[in-house]
């Protein structure tokens, strides 16, 4: 029982989230479909043929587009700042809290949902004040940020980028599930039962974290006060550096632990905690690890910027001809990528990081086949060329938990929270970004190539990544050979290492 406590610890709690999410995501957007049709057309033969009717087609699209902006806007917005908040917060008190907050968002926005589906007739502005107060208990960015900060608070250097692949990989399992099964329930049993399944995943969330999880802070605390050590030459060559690279002094979060719950409450809304996030990544470190840090945050930037512009276009490129795909097409390639995206991330990445590959050119290598599948979907013309690009894309997930892993361990355990806080929250803002940009890029393009161009940029901007991962590896390097320089070989300052 301990063994299985310490080795699954988070996982299931991203996976339950994610998999309710996906679930919830694609049920809305149809049912929204239904209630614009129902309150803008109000004629149910219509809105049952909604495509045999242009006029009418393309009104219900236009109004739907827009309350699909005022319904991520209304998540976004709330969840940036709650985000930034709370995992800073969890620094303090712990991390479970941040994981249970968000599944009481997603409760009441179910029950939102529940009523916008059982009344077709209520406004559309209770989806609204769903998604609202979703985003102000955390949402998906929060959960992001309290697990890695979880895996970063008891994973040892040497397993962390392991780890970090696992919990990567329930994202796209949680995905896989949600795309399979959340058509098949719409069709058989219709809106409300997808919306139960979506509150019953969260309630699985609270009760695991609530009976299962042990807090990382305990975990922490047991061990004492501990100085960081220094980083010595074999974990650098490993990418496994201790972060700080200095004798930092971390205490114990036992007296952190005894604060009194209103003192906690009157911590968490101050705004010094939003502060405090900018503050871990902008601090002085020695052996340039704030330039790697910054460097890495850019990397994860583009990884979210090209994924959600992928996402964004994918669905509109297949069905438009020459490809014109189903919608169970549709659904095959997107649950065969995802399934294979968590296949690599709990078989392949492993076997590399055992095999002692760097981080670095773990995330290299994913690029490569990445950038390669964008531009073979760019030029698809082909269902089998189209379920190729899935085989491609299957590394896709590496980079982005290579990246966690290397930023986790550039900080020091009291500064995970707001590390990830930061990076979830520029997640968010990110995603939204990039739809703003790839939907206004592919009509753009769309007589190029036949709207493939879009693919082809995507794979140009992983150029960038892909070179500051090569910078940072660089840097890792010289800094090897400063150690060893410095331990008294002065040969190996230039020597290969």
């Amino acid at each position: 029982m301990n063994w299985l406590q310490r080795n699954v610890t988070v996982e299931p709690v991203l996976f339950f989230y994610m998999l309710g999410s996906f679930m919830q995501y694609l049920a809305l957007q149809q049912l929204l479909i239904e209630k614009v049709c129902f309150q803008e057309i109000n004629d149910t033969v219509i809105c049952a043929n909604l495509s045999a009717y242009t006029d009418e087609n393309k009104i219900v699209q236009t109004r739907t587009s827009y309350w699909l902006i005022v319904l991520n806007l209304a998540l976004t917005v709330p969840s940036v700042l709650s985000t930034l908040v709370i995992g800073a917060w969890t620094d303090k008190v712990g991390r479970r809290v941040a994981m249970v907050l968000p599944s009481f968002g997603a409760a009441l926005n179910g029950v939102c949902l529940i009523l916008s589906t059982i009344y077709l007739e209520l406004s559309i502005g209770i989806m609204v004040l769903g998604s609202v107060l979703l985003g102000l208990l955390g949402a998906y960015a929060t959960v992001l940020a309290a697990v890695f900060s979880y895996l970063g608070d008891i994973t040892k250097e040497r397993t962390r980028t392991r780890r970090f692949g696992f919990l990567e990989a329930m994202t796209f399992a949680g995905s896989f599930v949600g795309l399979l099964t959340c058509g098949l329930i719409i069709d058989n049993l219709g809106y409300v039962a997808v919306f139960i399944v979506y509150i019953s995943c969260n309630a699985v969330v609270v009760l695991y974290v609530l009976l299962w999880l042990i807090e990382s802070s305990s975990y922490v605390a047991s061990q004492g006060s501990y100085t960081t050590p220094k980083a010595t030459n074999d974990a650098l060559r490993s990418g496994e550096t201790e972060p700080s690279g200095t004798d930092e002094v971390v205490p114990k979060l036992e007296e952190e632990r005894r604060w009194s719950c209103k003192r906690s409450c009157v911590q968490l809304c101050q705004l010094q905690s939003i502060g405090k996030s900018f503050l871990t990544v902008g601090r002085q470190r020695p052996n340039k690890q704030r330039v790697q840090l910054l460097l890495l945050l850019c990397c994860l930037f583009t990884f979210q910027l090209v994924g959600t512009g992928e996402n964004d276009t994918t669905v509109l490129y297949l069905k438009k001809a020459p490809l014109s795909f189903t919608s169970s097409q549709i659904s095959y390639y997107s649950g065969c990528k995802s399934g294979l995206q968590s296949l690599m991330l709990l078989t392949a990445m492993p076997l590399l990081h055992l095999c002692g590959v760097h981080d670095c050119f773990i995330a290299l290598g994913a690029l490569c086949f990445r950038m390669s599948g964008y531009v073979v979907f760019g030029l698809a013309r082909t269902l089998w060329q189209v379920f190729t690009v899935a085989f491609l894309l299957s590394p896709s997930g590496m980079p982005a938990a290579t990246t966690r892993s290397m930023m986790s361990k550039i900080v020091v355990p009291s500064e995970q929270g707001s590390l990830f806080a930061l990076t979830a929250a520029l997640e968010t803002i990110t995603g939204v970004l990039a739809s703003l940009i790839f939907n206004a890029l592919y009509p753009a393009t769309l007589d190029i190539m036949g709207g493939g161009l879009v693919f082809i940029i995507m794979a140009a901007c992983l150029i960038l990544p892909a070179l500051l991962l090569i910078v940072i590896w660089r840097i890792q390097k010289l800094t090897i050979a400063y150690v060893e320089y410095t331990e008294g070989n002065p040969t190996s300052l230039y020597g290969d290492t």
